[in-house]
């Protein structure tokens, strides 16, 4: 224990990222229950992008670009609390 707080386990740090990394990534329930359009999540967002006969790319790399940098800056300073959480959890 350190400061009055306790280091929390590389388990639960691999388990805190993995649910993040997947509610961001959530599409099919963001897509049936939220029906009016200024709460789309982003990926629901992307697909707006998409026509019937069209599809707009460079709006939608460019929305999707925009759409994982947090992804990207939240996984490479944990990468390593990842990797070790889930080697812990491997069969040895």
């Amino acid at each position: 224990m350190r400061n009055g707080r306790t280091r929390s386990e590389p388990a639960e740090q691999s388990t805190v990222i993995y649910v993040f990394i997947t509610a961001w990534n959530e599409f099919v329930f963001a897509l049936t229950f939220i029906s009016r359009t200024e709460m789309r999540t982003l990926t629901v967002g992307l697909y707006t992008f998409i026509g019937r006969w069209a599809v707009q790319w460079r709006y939608l790399m460019a929305a999707a670009l925009v759409g994982v940098i947090p992804v990207v800056i939240l996984f490479m300073p944990v990468e390593r609390h990842l990797v070790r959480g889930l080697s812990l959890g491997a069969v040895k």
